[in-house]
């Protein structure tokens, strides 16, 4: 028992600790529009999501976006982990992608922040801000409003 609780200690740091290196390596602050991933600014959420790696940090200058995206595993590479942080100002305004809403998002562990939604729309009136298909997801400063 003793070594199992000194393997999920050690687990949890290395975990913790690559979460670390990833936010130390965020800029600070994003002009308008812009989008950064994995040590690059981006021209889309979708090829932020199609780059990021499991538990990677994508962050979201101010403005507003027309079209999301859809999270999910790629080439055999899961999506697990990822924190997506949104910058003051960041909305997403009628930007539902795949039927379903601005976020479609189908891994685990999934964190969002700072972003707003609005008139999020599909043809079966059921948009979403966020269409969540895994297990734990962690909202902080997310606003929803005149959407479906």
């Amino acid at each position: 028992m003793r070594n199992l609780f000194k393997a999920l200690v050690v687990t949890g740091g290395l975990l913790f600790g690559s979460v670390a290196q990833a936010w130390q390596m965020a800029p600070l602050t994003l002009a308008e529009g812009e989008i950064w991933v994995s040590g690059e600014i981006v021209s889309s959420l979708q090829e932020a999501f199609d780059k990021v790696a499991e538990g990677g940090v994508i962050k979201i200058g101010p403005g507003t976006y027309k079209k999301g995206a859809v999270l999910k595993e790629k080439n055999k590479i899961k999506k697990d982990g990822v924190h997506i942080i949104g910058m003051a100002g960041t909305v997403f305004d009628n930007a539902a992608v795949a039927g379903k809403g601005a976020f479609v998002i189908a891994a685990n562990d999934i964190t969002i922040e700072n972003i707003t939604c609005r008139n999020i729309e599909v043809r079966d009136r059921n948009g979403a801000c966020v269409r969540f298909e895994g297990t734990t997801l962690t909202l902080r400063n997310v606003t929803f409003t005149d959407s479906d």
